[in-house]
């Protein structure tokens, strides 16, 4: 009899097919896996949003596509810029603001990247060519820079600058949390390094000084610590109005040229006589000088000039003037007026004093507007302790 054939074994040909079979099944499997690995670091990719310029327009494009708008590219005379920041959760972008040569100067903000959240940062005279974003400690930093060699380096969460400087254009220096500026005009070549640790270090001191901007129409003033201007023609009608007013036709003449100024907007500021000093901005305006309160928003002093020779002084909450006349040969005045309406003011009182006279040191009572403090000098006399008491029309 045949024996029957084994069960419990495999034909030496079988092993070498189900061999083949399984080599084959992972060579496919290796080659899916090299293939899918460009088209996941390609989805990964995808996930960060990008900027993009169409039709003359800054967008961010998110993973799902959407368009977001964020700036114009191209404003009369002005070409702005956008960019993302390193993690891809802020733009920062630039607008034209009116300032320096052909509006060359530049307003920065920035913004998350769905366009919410916009949030102005600073105004510069100069165009903005580029920046670099620096964190450090959950703190954001901006090193921006100018054609014109000059760079800024700004606080983003506490909106300040920080330092200012000379440079053409800063590199990474590697390992470091710094960056090395570039530029001939930077101290005869002598580089300067911007370190991060630093700047965290800096940001806690006290925010330096705003600078004092005149657009170039010359017409308003700005804070570069602020988007919209801080005054300019109509604040200072507000104070010079109620003194022409007050003039007698005659006395009017020498002024009427001063008001056509302001009437046809021919009246410019002086870019090299404005100057910010504490809370209060210091300006020249069509040969007037003139101080405006910040806290207040309000001029609380005008020298007109003129032949006679009249300065403004404007009570601390706005309710009265004081007008100081000196025309020569004539007794000097101090005239004042309270404000009875939106725009009238009624002479209250006139007190005279000698051709020989000189008036200084003139304050008002800081709480109630009621007493006018002053010293004058007539001839050898002095006296430093002089009030006009506005309750009772006293005078001492």
């Amino acid at each position: 009899m045949r024996k029957p054939k084994s069960q419990g074994r495999v034909a030496p040909l079988s092993q070498t097919m189900l061999y083949l079979n399984m080599k084959k099944d992972c060579l496919f499997l290796l080659v899916l896996v090299l293939l899918l690995i460009p088209l996941t670091n390609s989805t990964a990719e995808s996930d960060t949003p990008e900027i993009i310029l169409e039709d003359g327009y800054f967008y961010v494009v998110p993973p799902n596509g959407e368009k977001i708008t964020i700036v114009k590219e191209h404003e009369p005379w002005a070409m702005n810029k956008a960019k993302l920041s390193p993690d891809g959760q802020y733009v920062v972008y630039t607008t034209a603001n009116g300032l320096g040569f052909e509006s060359g100067g530049r307003d920065l903000f920035y913004c998350k990247a769905d366009g919410t959240q916009r949030t102005f940062l600073h105004k510069f005279e100069l165009y903005i060519s580029d920046w670099v974003w620096l964190s450090k400690d959950d703190r954001d930093f901006l090193i921006a820079l100018s054609w014109e060699g000059k760079a800024w380096v700004l606080d983003l969460n506490k909106k300040k600058l920080l330092l200012s400087f000379h440079a053409d254009s800063v590199k990474k220096i590697e390992g470091t949390e710094c960056y090395e500026t570039f530029g001939i005009r930077v101290n005869e070549r002598k580089e300067k390094r911007v370190c991060a640790d630093e700047l965290v270090r800096i940001s806690k001191h006290e925010t330096p000084k705003p600078q004092v901007l005149i657009n170039w129409m010359g017409d308003l003033v700005y804070l570069s610590a602020e988007e919209a201007s801080v005054f300019g023609y109509d604040e200072i009608l507000k104070c010079f109005a109620p003194v022409y007013d007050m003039l007698s036709a005659q006395e009017r003449t020498p002024y009427r040229e001063i008001r056509k100024k302001f009437t046809h907007r021919t009246a410019f500021f002086a870019q090299e006589a404005t100057s910010l000093a504490k809370n209060t901005i210091s300006f020249s305006i069509s040969g007037m000088s003139g101080r405006f309160d910040l806290k207040k928003r309000k001029v609380e002093f005008l020298d007109i000039g003129g032949t006679l020779s009249l300065k403004v002084f404007c009570s601390p909450q706005g309710r009265h003037m004081v007008i100081l006349k000196t025309e020569p040969a004539v007794a000097q005045k101090l005239v004042i007026l309270r404000k009875t309406g939106e725009d009238s003011w009624k002479n209250m009182l006139t007190k005279e004093f000698s051709l020989d006279a000189s008036i200084s040191n003139l304050e008002w009572s800081k709480q109630d507007e009621t007493r006018i403090y002053y010293s004058v000098k007539e001839g050898d006399i002095s006296k430093d302790s002089c009030v006009i008491d506005l309750t009772a029309g006293a005078k001492k």
